[in-house]
């Protein structure tokens, strides 16, 4: 009886001592052909009690382990073809069965096994040892586990929902279709980095400082606590941190929004000298968002945000009181977006601060900075201030106010393009106009033409030209100063002004 499955015994090791004794009688290994029978005999029906048994696909797969160890380059090629006994049962009855011929009659890339090496089948397989191993899988959702840094998984496309439990850093192989790569003790705190391949996978870190790189497919990723990196290469990806799970960040190579509820500090892109146009988006929580050298959208989302460009023409939306933009100076054509009232921050140099929404009437304040920017307000009650540089300022309807209160000179005139004598106000600052008295300006203060006529003279406006000056003491020996440029012909009077 030397059949390794049969109702008896089961003896695997039959196949071993089998090849000792020819190896011991002289035949060379690569003379030795493999022989897969499990069961035969005759008149013996399978199953009721005879010698030989129907064997399962686990047991089939456990022969050719055996058979391919002991003589991984046999004397030809094998074929595998299922029988019957007496016709009653055949081994192609089962689809598992079924399904190990196929593949195994069309396989010709998997390598033959080593004491090194652990097989699984089409089932739902369980894979560990310990030390270095090379784990395959036959389909059925199977599960891995790493605890080895010269592991390897190889798991076929198509072949089930797998996952694998890594107690160390570990990146999946190409190739190998994992959908679950996890830390096996997620309350762990040790510092473990996982690396996805290219296909989608779900990701998920420890307590630990985890370093997660999703690769090419349309990753999950989840931390779960500790100071963890992302590296989103997909525009599929998602990340999630719990709030207070550590200072956390993402380094996007590709245009990213950051998922509701994650608790991101940094968001930015993986190389801040690039040109490639990415967008980045925040959400609700309070975020430094860093974009590149390329033309990038920043979008801070709720939080109190701090957002910077590497050049390019970029373009920020501003929606928290808080946030915050930077933006170095010669770094291409920039504008501020902001559905709340905004002042540009000191040496950020953009070129537009305007109003998200021009045709919404909730009242904001637009403050520029020392460089030259346009200034747009929304149909609602705006404060415009130009702050210092050659400013230009649309109110775009609404009850608006422009505010002068920085040092007057040649590079500090400003140009109000919608002055609207019966709704819009021009604020006049005490510290820098001085001599005038505070609230309304006197009618006596204020005089239209070319240049004062008298000594209480100090706003004039020529009405040629549109300019607006400040003269300190009317016809007196100081020449008047050009602060701002409103259109020509308007039929303004002292009432436009109004000191503070």
């Amino acid at each position: 009886n030397p059949y390794p499955v049969r109702t008896t015994a089961v003896d695997f090791n039959y196949i071993d001592r089998a090849v000792a004794a020819a190896l011991e009688a002289g035949i060379p290994q690569s003379a030795i052909v493999p022989v897969y029978q499990a069961f035969g005999g005759g008149g013996w029906t399978t199953n009721t009690g005879g010698s030989y048994v129907m064997p399962t696909t686990s047991q089939m797969q456990t022969m050719m382990d055996h058979w391919e160890r002991l003589v991984p380059n046999p004397a030809f090629d094998m074929a595998y073809k299922w029988a019957s006994q007496n016709g009653e049962t055949s081994l192609g009855n089962t689809p598992a069965m079924q399904d190990f011929f196929l593949r195994h009659n069309t396989s010709t890339t998997t390598p033959p096994p080593t004491d090194d090496t652990l097989y699984g089948t089409s089932g739902a397989d369980v894979l560990q040892a310990t030390g270095a191993h090379t784990m395959i899988g036959y389909g059925g959702n199977d599960t891995y586990y790493v605890d080895n840094a010269a592991d390897k998984v190889t798991e076929a496309a198509g072949g089930g929902t797998d996952k694998v439990l890594a107690s160390l850093s570990y990146a999946l192989a190409a190739g190998s279709q994992i959908e679950v790569l996890a830390t096996r003790s997620p309350s762990g705190t040790t510092a473990i980095n996982l690396t996805g391949n290219e296909f989608a996978q779900t990701i998920q870190g420890n307590a630990g400082a985890n370093v997660i790189n999703g690769g090419g497919g349309a990753d999950t990723m989840t931390g779960y606590g500790g100071n963890d990196i992302y590296y989103v290469a997909n525009a599929g990806d998602k990340v999630n941190e719990v709030a207070g799970g550590g200072t956390d960040k993402v380094v996007t190579a590709v245009s990213h929004a950051l998922s509701a509820g994650s608790q991101i500090e940094r968001l930015a892109v993986t190389n801040s000298f690039g040109t490639t146009a990415i967008n980045l988006t925040g959400n609700e929580f309070a975020q430094t968002i860093v974009g590149n050298a390329g033309a990038n959208v920043i979008n801070g989302g709720g939080g109190a945000d701090t957002m910077a460009g590497y050049g390019g023409n970029d373009t920020y939306y501003v929606d928290n009181a808080g946030d915050k933009v930077y933006e170095a100076v010669g770094r291409g054509t920039d504008k501020v977006l902001a559905s709340v009232s905004h002042a540009l921050s000191a040496g950020s140099q953009i070129e537009l601060l305007a109003a998200r929404y021009p045709s919404a009437t909730t009242a904001i304040n637009l403050a520029g900075n020392e460089f030259a920017q346009t200034i747009q307000g929304n149909a609602g009650a705006n404060v415009i201030n130009g702050g210092r540089g050659a400013d230009t300022l649309t109110g775009n309807g609404g009850n608006d106010a422009f505010v002068f209160n920085t040092a007057l000179g040649a590079g500090n005139i400003d140009r109000v393009t919608d002055f609207n004598k019966l709704q819009d106000k021009i604020h006049l600052d005490n510290a820098v106009f001085a001599g005038l008295k505070l609230g309304g300006l006197s009618s006596d203060a204020f005089f239209a033409g070319k240049a004062a006529h008298d000594s209480s003279d100090h706003i004039i406006y020529n009405s040629s030209t549109g300019s607006l000056s400040f003269d300190s003491d009317g016809i007196g020996g100081a020449a008047q100063t050009q602060f701002a440029t409103l259109s020509p012909g308007l039929s303004i009077t002292a009432g436009a002004f109004f000191v503070t």
